[in-house]
């Protein structure tokens, strides 16, 4: 805003930085850290619209309201494609770990707690519960980590074709992944 003031005002070239303040705080902040400089950046710019006009300086109407409108209008669609990036890069970062997990050294079991650790982690729920169909012994097995017992994932749970049949119903208002 400063630049701008020393070189025009409203016509200076110096308008697109805020377009780039808005694309590094959303990157590094997240969504509602770029939220707030592109509205930072709109009041920023029509205080300095205002100040073109006090100095008497050359003021193009058409220009600063064009100018403004893109800010209201590509501001909020950059901080949401930045947005997009961090999620997907969490999201590949969670599946980079889990395939460095699946390791056959540890064990099924304990990859499998593990993975769900960190399903888990990743999607701050409270308990992360798996069911598999055990076909060894016939039935249903039950494993669940949560915030307080992590590593109870690791280790297998008989439970009844019943319970199995009432946990397997998808609930609304649970995340049910099959």
């Amino acid at each position: 805003a400063g630049l701008m003031l020393c070189s025009g005002g409203t016509n200076s070239l110096f308008f697109y930085g805020f377009f780039f303040a808005i694309l590094a705080a959303s990157f590094h902040g997240g969504c509602s850290v770029g939220r707030r400089v592109a509205l930072a950046s709109a009041i920023l710019f029509t205080l300095v619209g205002f100040a073109t006009v006090l100095a008497g300086w050359d003021f193009a109407l058409n220009r600063f309201l064009l100018r403004l409108s893109f800010l209201l209008a590509l501001g909020p669609m950059l901080v949401y494609w930045a947005g997009l990036e961090l999620a997907i890069k969490r999201r590949l970062a969670l599946l980079r770990d889990i395939t460095r997990l699946s390791n056959p050294r540890f064990g099924v079991d304990h990859t499998l707690g593990s993975i769900m650790e960190r399903l888990r982690a990743f999607y701050d729920a409270e308990t992360c519960v798996l069911i598999m169909l055990d076909q060894a012994r016939g039935g249903h097995s039950l494993r669940s980590a949560n915030r307080r017992e992590p590593e109870r994932g690791v280790g297998a749970k008989q439970i009844g074709e019943d319970l199995a049949g009432q946990l397997l119903r998808e609930p609304k208002a649970l995340a049910v992944s099959a």
